[in-house]
C-alpha cells in the first residue's frame, strides 16, 4: 500500500458547495449515500469529458508524465504521454464525511490499461535508454482532505492538505522489445539488472499509484470546473 500526496487544486469540491448538478443532500441520515450517488454518477455522464463544460475526458485519459524514482538504483523512470482506458467503469464504493469531522472521505475502485513511451533515466550515468511500456492493474484508492467555512457560508477543503491512500491489484507490465535489447545490452543497464529484479513488484505498485496519483488530479479538475461551472 501506497500513500501518495496530491498538491492540485480544491478536491472534490461537490461536497461542499451547492451547485445544481452536485444536488444538495439535506437528510443527514442519508448525506453520505447521497455523495456517493453523485459522485458515481459524475463518473458515468463525463468520462467521455464535455467540451462545452471544459470537462477532460476521462476515459481515454492522456497523463503528459508520470516519473517514479527508484533511489536505490538512481534511476528514474519517465513514464510520458500515457494513455489511460477504464475510468468509465470506476465504482465508487464509499463516501463519508461524520457531522463531528472537519474531514471527508471517498474511495474508488477501478481497472485500467496504460499504454505510452518510457525513458530510463540512470541519474549518475547520464544516460537515457528509451522505449515503450504496457501496464495492466486494479487500483483501490480512498481519498481524504479536511474543510473549513468559508465567508459565505458554504465549506471548501482545505487546499494542499489532500492524501490518497492507494492500494494496488493483479499488476503486468511489458516493455518493447526495443527497450529491453537495450537494458539487456547496454553496459549501464545490464549492471543493474539483478538489483532491479529484485524491486520489480515493487516498482510496479509505485507506477500504478503514482498514475493513479496523476489520474485523480484530472478527476478533480474537472469536479472543480463542473462545480464553478454550475454555481
Amino acid at each position: 500500500m501506497s500513500s501518495l500526496k496530491i498538491i492540485s487544486v480544491l478536491l472534490f469540491a461537490s461536497c461542499v458547495f451547492a451547485a445544481p448538478y452536485f444536488k444538495e443532500c439535506p437528510n443527514p441520515a442519508e448525506y453520505n449515500a447521497c455523495r456517493k450517488a453523485s459522485l458515481q454518477g459524475f463518473f458515468k455522464d463525463f468520462s467521455s469529458g464535455d467540451n462545452d463544460k471544459d470537462i477532460k475526458p476521462m476515459d481515454p485519459m492522456i497523463l503528459g508524465e508520470v516519473d517514479v524514482p527508484e533511489e536505490s538504483l538512481d534511476i528514474m523512470f519517465h513514464y510520458k504521454n500515457f494513455k489511460v482506458t477504464g475510468l468509465k467503469d470506476v465504482v465508487v464504493t464509499e463516501f463519508s464525511k461524520h457531522k463531528d469531522e472537519n474531514v471527508a472521505h471517498f474511495s474508488l475502485k477501478f481497472d485500467y490499461v496504460a499504454d505510452g513511451p518510457l525513458d530510463v533515466e540512470f541519474l549518475k550515468k547520464d544516460k537515457i535508454l528509451s522505449g515503450s511500456v504496457h501496464y495492466e492493474a486494479g487500483v483501490t484508492a480512498t481519498v481524504s482532505y479536511p474543510f473549513s467555512k468559508i465567508e459565505n457560508g458554504k465549506y471548501a477543503p482545505k487546499t494542499g492538505k489532500e492524501t490518497v491512500t492507494c492500494e494496488s491489484t493483479h499488476v503486468t507490465s511489458t516493455i518493447n522489445d526495443e527497450l529491453r535489447n537495450s537494458l539487456e545490452h547496454d553496459p549501464v543497464g545490464s549492471a543493474v539488472k539483478d538489483e532491479y529484479t529484485k524491486i520489480h513488484h515493487e516498482h510496479q505498485a509505485k507506477v500504478v499509484c503514482a498514475t493513479a496519483k496523476a489520474i485523480f488530479k484530472v478527476i478533480l479538475e474537472n469536479i472543480y470546473t463542473l462545480v464553478h461551472i454550475d454555481e
